[in-house]
């Protein structure tokens, strides 16, 4: 004989052979146990993965912010025109970079810090002309692979370099 069933299937919880069934006790886990168990299945592996995916995102929505604000500027500029660039939600924009404003700064951030970069291969003892000419060759070829950048920072610039004025503080 098959012991009964509930209606959906179920064994039945409790009953007379068994008696009342009796609660769990459960103590609020907390912000510290919802990590933990959030945690438990999380490897080393996966947290390197979802490193590489974040900075792939990221770097997906600086380049498409850099396009969109050197086409239409920072006031023509919308966020759904950025994510559509991007290929990602709206909502993904807002996560990585909180704002528009927020985004125009980073894009303008990493223009600076590629533009500046070679600066660091200067030393004192190089002879000047030879010096400057390699940081002039390596900013033309950065200005000919990102033109989108350049246009960027060349509209900040014209418009009296309010966001770099920050940034160089």
């Amino acid at each position: 004989m098959t012991p009964p069933r509930s209606a959906c299937g179920a064994p039945p919880q409790g009953g007379a052979a068994s008696g009342p069934a009796k609660p769990v006790p459960r103590r609020p886990l907390g912000l510290r146990g919802a990590r933990q168990i959030a945690r438990q299945g999380s490897t080393e592996e996966e947290e390197d993965r979802k490193g590489l995916i974040r900075q792939a995102n990221e770097a997906r929505i600086l380049s498409a912010g850099e396009k969109v604000f050197a086409h239409a500027g920072f006031n023509g500029a919308t966020v759904a025109a950025i994510a559509d660039e991007a290929g990602l939600p709206k909502a993904n924009l807002h996560y990585y970079f909180g704002s528009k404003a927020e985004l125009y700064q980073a894009v303008l951030a990493r223009t600076l810090h590629d533009w500046l970069l070679p600066l660091e291969e200067l030393v004192p003892e190089a002879d000047p002309a030879q010096a400057l000419e390699a940081y002039v060759r390596a900013k033309m070829a950065m200005s000919a692979l990102r033109p989108q950048a350049s246009k960027v920072f060349a509209n900040e610039l014209l418009h009296g370099a309010p966001v770099l004025g920050e940034l160089m503080r």
